[in-house]
């Protein structure tokens, strides 16, 4: 992919390349071979210092177990939501009632009085 802040050196650069040595219109693939190398950031061993006991790390891991926490207020949702209305509008790819043995339970729960309204 052609980032121009990057690669418009490289490309000046090939065209000089193809001016100095062409006698004729270059094909697209003489420009890509004369292209120099994009230059690449040197990787350098950094540790990253992470102490899981610091306040800072304990905090980050408390919002992060907030985000996977259920919330308790919220009903929560288990069924496949053809017989009875999932809060969050879901449905299975099921089938629903008459092809899902679960949507056949909740159906016939339904029926009985035993199932969630």
């Amino acid at each position: 992919m052609f980032d121009q802040e990057h690669d418009a050196a490289r490309f000046k650069r090939a065209f000089a390349i193809l001016c100095r040595d062409c006698r004729s219109w270059p094909q697209p693939a003489a420009l890509l071979e004369a292209m120099p190398r994009r230059d690449q950031l040197a990787l350098t061993k950094q540790p990253i210092p992470a102490d899981p006991d610091s306040p800072a790390m304990k905090a980050k891991f408390d919002q992060i177990a907030k985000l996977f926490r259920p919330d308790p207020k919220r009903k929560q949702d288990n069924g496949h939501g053809h017989v009875v209305t999932r809060c969050d509008g879901l449905k299975a790819r099921c089938g629903g009632p008459g092809l899902c043995e679960v949507c056949n339970k909740e159906a016939q729960a339904l029926k009985t009085g035993k199932a969630r309204a």
